[in-house]
């Protein structure tokens, strides 16, 4: 099934957001953003928004297509230029999908615009792009989480956000430690009941090693309860509704600001 053509309200609205003053890109930038898209533009001195909007209305019809509108919309969103902002990224991501979402699209965390259902009235493009990460940022869920679930939980997909987000602990303990193990074998290594390699207290007093090893259940437990005891994979059937993923998700964002507090031993 093909994407249907931006109507001009869209391509307008998609503009505004990415050419916003206060929010949006530089008159500078988007040059560079247009000349992605093989468009050199000679009226640099119109306002922002006004210069997308007359070209990408521009180069959907000339194309007949969607794709170049597309196109420009990755490139304006492609992550990496929102490093020492990522507050903007999701800002203007959740603005994005408002518009994207009535023609069946939106803007995954990668900045990615893919298919999704498609909204049929303009509140429910508003509550779909804002609802579920607000959920998420109410809980005050770790950005760690955010980034390794956010697209699965967006789509309503609770389980699959949630074996998402208990993959990122062990990916986390992977990284900071430089083993190579999975699963429960790997969060057994990593806090070995009397040489923890990884650690939040001194782990000296008898309570110091009780409050490590119970953080080390507490991993084991989300672990176990998302994969197939038998197997380095996800439970295939398992029914879980968003007030529970929204729980799991919780406590998956408590072990890892737990691990940010977290440095290696001399184990």
């Amino acid at each position: 099934m093909s994407i249907p053509k931006f109507t001009d309200s869209q391509i307008e609205a998609i503009s505004k957001i990415i050419g916003d003053t206060s929010k949006g890109f530089t008159g500078s930038e988007i040059t560079r953003l247009l000349a992605q898209i093989g468009i050199q533009d000679p009226y640099q001195t119109w306002t922002k928004w006004k210069r997308i909007d007359y070209w990408l209305s521009h180069i959907q019809r000339k194309q007949d297509s969607p794709y170049p509108v597309i196109q420009f919309i990755q490139i304006a969103m492609d992550p990496a230029r929102f490093i020492d902002d990522p507050n903007l990224f999701n800002d203007m991501r959740t603005r994005l999908n408002a518009v994207l979402l009535l023609n069946g699209l939106e803007i995954n965390p990668s900045g990615k615009v893919v298919r999704t259902r498609k909204a049929e009235t303009l509140d429910e493009a508003h509550r779909r792009a804002s609802e579920l990460r607000q959920k998420l940022i109410q809980r005050t869920i770790h950005s760690n989480v955010l980034k390794f679930c956010e697209a699965e939980y967006f789509q309503k997909n609770y389980f699959h956000a949630v074996f998402e987000a208990v993959k990122s602990i062990l990916d986390r303990l992977r990284e900071m430690t430089g083993l190579e193990e999975d699963g429960v074998p790997l969060v057994i290594k990593v806090f070995d009941e009397k040489r923890p390699m990884l650690s939040f207290n001194k782990f000296q007093t008898s309570s110091e090693q009780n409050e490590l090893m119970g953080f080390r259940s507490l991993i084991i437990g989300l672990v176990k309860m998302v994969r197939n005891p038998h197997a380095h994979e996800a439970k295939l059937k398992w029914a879980i509704e968003e007030k529970d993923a929204l729980d799991v998700l919780t406590m998956v964002s408590y072990v890892h600001r737990q691990l940010d507090e977290s440095v290696r031993t001399n184990y």
